[in-house]
């Protein structure tokens, strides 16, 4: 009976397969939770900067003044609105778009 040696062959071998484990990972995991960050943060910081009352180049101040004085605007409000509503007519064009493709 032959006996079978493990020696110097079967090391790179396993070296490759940690090394594609470790690329799966990133792919799977790693990739996906960089984009997410890189989407969160500037939000973040919107969101947070939205809240300083304080005036340029004084120190940090939270508040809602910002908030109040865009949602009493109505020229504010009706901007989003119309933002809004041309983006459920551009979604409902390109649904009716799709329903007629469907029907040819």
């Amino acid at each position: 009976m032959a006996a079978i040696e493990y020696g110097q062959a079967a090391s790179p071998r396993v070296g490759r397969i940690r090394l594609a484990v470790l690329s799966s990972w990133v792919a799977s995991r790693g990739l996906p939770l960089v984009v997410g960050v890189i989407l969160v943060l500037p939000l973040g910081m919107l969101l947070t900067n939205s809240l300083n009352v304080a005036p340029a180049g004084q120190a940090f101040r939270y508040g809602l003044g910002n908030w109040q004085s865009a949602l009493a605007d109505p020229t504010a409000l009706g901007t989003a609105a119309s933002l809004v509503w041309r983006l459920r007519s551009s979604f409902a064009r390109r649904r009716c778009r799709r329903s007629s493709s469907r029907r040819r």
